[in-house]
């Protein structure tokens, strides 16, 4: 229904979940049907926990997918329900995969029946310092009717505002939702290390320069997703740090950067596996 998470102006938010290793990477080749998988580094990912895959193979509609673990991982090796398409894990390519289960959750009821969260307010109304953060928690059955159109809608023009999600699972939105939405510009955020499983990244907002603002967007796994993954639709985004993510099975990247003087912190970006454009 409409039933949401309001962090108004003035508010603070603050939850946790316990930190586990959030991405990694196969270390050889999976078959159609697998059910055992070898990673690059050992997970300690548990039984039941929920993995998203990238798309490896050339094809013009990736399978991305998703698949819960059938016993905890042992070392680098994990147990899954059967695959449904082959994965390639041999370098250079080597399928990047994530986990985005959490013990601390936000969740609705279903891809139907879904819940979302506002942050700040959706103009500029209210004033006063809003502060989210988010730090291994996991948000699913999220993203709503068309005016909420998101997980995470974060809104609000004070450039005090502070907005923090890293090493959270998102996935199992509502259909053709977003999973994270800034609405205007004026604030720092900090977006890491994180995994997106379907759901556009739309940072419509992020359009100016502002004195003493920082904006991160590193080390980011998306997977699947509307449309071009990750979207600015409204002209150029200014970051401070954009680096080591990663996209895979979805439109691509459509993106104009700018206001990074320093080029390591625009680096090592990658795209594979899309329907379109990658980058």
């Amino acid at each position: 229904g409409n039933n949401f998470l309001y962090v108004r102006h003035l508010a603070s938010f603050t939850m946790a979940g316990m930190p586990i290793t959030r991405i990694a990477k196969l270390n050889a080749n999976a078959s159609a049907g697998a059910t055992s998988l070898t990673t690059d580094i050992s997970t300690n990912w548990k039984s039941g926990d929920n993995i998203v895959f990238a798309q490896t193979n050339r094809s013009a509609t990736p399978t991305n997918e998703k698949k819960a673990l059938t016993a905890n991982a042992s070392g680098s090796s994990l147990s899954i329900n059967a695959l449904t398409s082959a994965k390639l894990g041999i370098a250079p390519i080597q399928c990047h995969i994530g986990n985005v289960t959490s013990n601390a959750k936000i969740i609705g009821t279903s891809t139907s029946a879904t819940s979302y969260i506002v942050v700040g307010g959706t103009n500029g109304l209210w004033q006063g310092t809003t502060y989210f953060t988010a730090d291994n928690v996991e948000f699913r059955y999220l993203g709503n009717e068309p005016n909420h159109s998101a997980a995470i809608i974060f809104g609000g023009t004070i450039n005090t505002h502070t907005f923090t999600v890293t090493n959270c699972g998102f996935h199992d939105f509502g259909t053709n939702q977003r999973a994270i939405y800034m609405i205007s510009n004026q604030y720092h955020f900090n977006i890491q290390n994180n995994v997106f499983y379907g759901g556009q990244i739309s940072l419509d907002g992020v359009t100016g320069t502002y004195a003493g603002v920082l904006r991160k967007f590193s080390g980011n796994l998306m997977i699947g997703g509307i449309g071009p993954n990750f979207y600015g639709q409204y002209g150029t985004l200014y970051f401070d740090e954009f680096k080591n993510n990663i996209l895979s099975s979805t439109g691509g990247y459509s993106i104009t950067i700018y206001n990074i003087t320093d080029g390591s912190k625009m680096s090592n970006n990658i795209s594979y596996g899309n329907t379109g454009v990658g980058a």
